[in-house]
């Protein structure tokens, strides 16, 4: 009961803070974390792809920030500080991921990874980064 409550709290929170920055938000993935957030513009992104495995006909997004304080650099001092939390992504007020746990640190400079469950949402975002 109380973690569904926190879970709520959390999660209402989320849209609270993503409502605040409406026109930054449009066409943008959204990171929500406790108590921050991070925008990812086109200008921070160095690669973005998107791959469907074979085998498990499954879709992830690869993406490669730039190396900079505001891209890269923001985006790892965010997730790296939240080892051990939770994060939830959003693109164009969808929720794509969930109450994901950050499990260990990493270089957002170097790629990361993330499924996607709709070819269709997969194509949007790929189409908002290569305007």
């Amino acid at each position: 009961m109380q973690m569904k409550l926190l879970k709520f709290i959390s999660f209402f929170f989320s849209i609270l803070l993503i409502s605040c920055v409406s026109d930054e938000r449009k066409d943008n993935l959204v990171y929500v974390f406790e108590n921050e957030f991070f925008i990812l513009k086109k200008e921070c992104v160095s690669k973005i792809n998107l791959t469907k495995s074979e085998v498990e006909e499954k879709l992830t997004m690869w993406i490669t920030l730039k190396k900079n304080k505001f891209c890269s650099d923001r985006f790892n001092l965010l997730i790296n500080s939240n080892v051990g939390g939770y994060m939830q992504l959003f693109f164009n007020e969808k929720i794509l991921l969930d109450s994901t746990y950050i499990a260990t640190e990493f270089d957002t400079s170097k790629s990361y990874a993330f499924s996607i469950k709709s070819t269709l949402i997969g194509f949007e975002i790929l189409k908002a980064y290569n305007k």
